[in-house]
C-alpha cells in the first residue's frame, strides 16, 4: 500500500472512533454485566411454598457462594405486589448456600407476592454475576406468622470432639508440623497459605477455616480439608454446618 493510501485508511478508523464492539445493554441502556471467559452466571433457585402465611421466611438457594462483602442485611432480596413494595431482613447461610429472607412487616392476606433479587449486591464469590433468576410468585394465606429461628449457639467443645475424631490424626502428628487445631491456634489468627484470618468471629465467609472445609469453594490454596489422601473421612454437610454456625455466633470457648 502507498503511504497516501495507508495514511487516509488511518485518518478514516480514527474519524469512526473505538472498533471495540459497544457493551450489550438492556431495553433502558444500563450495561448488562456477563461473566469472564471461564466463569458462569451465579444462578438460584426458590425453596418455599406456594401459599405463605402473612410473615412468612422464604428461602433462596444458590447455585455457587455469594461474596458476603456486598450483602447487606437488607436489600439483598424484596417483594413486589403491584404498586407495593416489601423489604425485609436476609440471612446468608455459607454452608447450604441459601439466603433467607423475612419482611419486616405482615404481608397483606389475598394478594401475591414477586420476590426480586438485587443484581448489584449479589454476585458469586469468583465476581460471576447473578444470571436471570425468575423466582415464581407466592399467595398469601391468613395464616399465623411463622416463628423466627435463631441460629443455635455452639460451643469449642462441640467443634473440639469433631476436630478430633476427624482432623487430628495429621495436626497432631509432630511430622507433619501443622496447626495444632486449637481454639487459640484458631481464633483470630492468620493462615499460614493466606493473609487471611483462620476464623474471625461471626464472619464465616472470612474465615479461612471455612474455605478449606467447604469441599466445592472455589478459591483456596490446595485441596479440602480432610484432604481425599488422608485417612480421615469427609466431612458431612451436618459436620461442616457445626463449624459455620459455631463461628456465626461467636467462635465461643
Amino acid at each position: 500500500m502507498n503511504r497516501p493510501g495507508a495514511l487516509i485508511l488511518i485518518f478514516s478508523l480514527i474519524g469512526c472512533g473505538s472498533i471495540d464492539p459497544d457493551p450489550p445493554a438492556d431495553a433502558d441502556g444500563n450495561v448488562i454485566v456477563v461473566p469472564g471467559a471461564f466463569d458462569t452466571y451465579l444462578g438460584a433457585r426458590a425453596d418455599y411454598r406456594a401459599e405463605l402465611g402473612v410473615r412468612p421466611t422464604l428461602r433462596v438457594v444458590f447455585d455457587g457462594f455469594i461474596d458476603e462483602g456486598k450483602l447487606l442485611d437488607f436489600g439483598a432480596m424484596s417483594l413486589t405486589s403491584g404498586g407495593i413494595a416489601v423489604t425485609g431482613r436476609v440471612r446468608w447461610q455459607m454452608t447450604t448456600r441459601t439466603l433467607e429472607f423475612r419482611p419486616f412487616a405482615e404481608l397483606v392476606p389475598g394478594l401475591r407476592y414477586k420476590p426480586r433479587l438485587d443484581p448489584a449486591r449479589l454476585l458469586s464469590i469468583t465476581g460471576a454475576p447473578l444470571g436471570h433468576v425468575d423466582l415464581p410468585e407466592f399467595l398469601v394465606v391468613d395464616a399465623p406468622p411463622d416463628a423466627e429461628s435463631p441460629l443455635p449457639t455452639v460451643r469449642w467443645r462441640q467443634v473440639d470432639a469433631l476436630l478430633e475424631a476427624k482432623c487430628h490424626s495429621c495436626h497432631s502428628d509432630p511430622q507433619w508440623q501443622l496447626n495444632p487445631l486449637t481454639r487459640d491456634s484458631l481464633v483470630g489468627r492468620a493462615s499460614a497459605q493466606t493473609d487471611k484470618l483462620l476464623v474471625v468471629p461471626f464472619q464465616p465467609g472470612d474465615s479461612y477455616l471455612m474455605h478449606k472445609v467447604l469441599d466445592e469453594f472455589p478459591i483456596r490454596r490446595f485441596t479440602v480439608q480432610p484432604p481425599p489422601w488422608s485417612r480421615a473421612e469427609p466431612l458431612t454437610t451436618a459436620e461442616v454446618l457445626l463449624i459455620d454456625r459455631w463461628i456465626a455466633t461467636g467462635a465461643r470457648d
